[in-house]
Parts: C-alpha cells; structure tokens; sequence
C-alpha cells in the first residue's frame, strides 16, 4: 500500500521522516492511505512544538518547517525609504529612515533575525545621506561666511 502525506496528499517513500513536498514530519502512526478526504483530528504546530496541542490534546502533531515566516517591516520599510531619501536628497527624511532602520534593527529578535541585514544597509544609507546632508550645508554655511567677508 501506498504511504500518502497527510498534510499536503502527495504520495511519499515508505521510510521517509518528512514530506519531501511540504516539508511536514511524518511517522508511521500519521501516515494514513490518503482518499481526498480531510484528515480529522489534526492539529499544526510550529516548528519545534512536537509534544501535544493545547486544547486538544488527542490531536496528531504536524510540525511544519515551511511555515511561512513574518516579514520585518520596519526593516523592509527602513532600507527602501533610505535608499529613496539618499537618491533625492532629502534632507530631514534621511534623520527619520535612520530611526525606522535602527527599530527594525532592534524588532529583528522579533522576526528571528529576519530583516537584519536591510537594517543595518538602511542605517549605513541613511547614516551617508545624513552625513553628506551636514557636509552640504557646512560647504553653504562656510562659503556664505567667505563671501561676506570680501564686502
């Protein structure tokens, strides 16, 4: 007979642990002929959770590895607004996708660890925006001291 994966239906090796498919774990007690039919009882957990289901405590476990992750929009957020500052110049804006960055750099944990790196290339873009901004108006501010001193 046939072994079928109770998560996703497609039909899988005998001594497969996952579903080469979905990625969902299979053991010999969940893997069940499969008839188009839902699976009663079945609970998903997230990754690592293999012991019981709160509240149904009778359920077959499901660890799903694949399970899509949140994305970090702080991070995601803060990389693109810099790169749109530093392209047109923005002054004040640059200040403020600096602040976006570093929150998505410090809400990463969070997401685990997903968007560190846009962080940290959205606080390094916003920092150059912020810094070649100074370096403008210092060039301003010093030539307009320059000229008045020649009248």
């Amino acid at each position: 007979m046939a072994k079928f994966c109770t998560n996703c239906g497609k039909e899988i090796p005998e001594d497969a642990n996952a579903c080469p498919f979905c990625g969902a774990m299979v053991n010999p007690n969940m893997a069940v002929p499969f008839q188009g039919a839902p699976v009663q009882n079945v609970a998903v957990a997230p990754v690592g959770m293999a012991q019981g289901v709160p509240g149904n405590p009778g359920a077959t476990v499901i660890v799903n590895n694949n399970a899509a992750t949140r994305s970090n929009g702080w991070a995601i957020g803060g990389l693109i607004s810099s790169i749109i500052s530093l392209v047109f110049c923005c002054g004040c804006f640059n200040v403020i996708t600096l602040i976006v960055s570093i929150v998505g750099l410090i809400k990463a944990k969070d997401y685990n660890g997903e968007g560190k790196g846009m962080s940290i290339a959205g606080i390094i873009i916003s920092a150059i925006g912020v810094i070649w901004i100074i370096l403008i108006s210092l060039f301003f501010a010093l030539g307009e001291i320059g000229a008045s001193t020649y009248y």
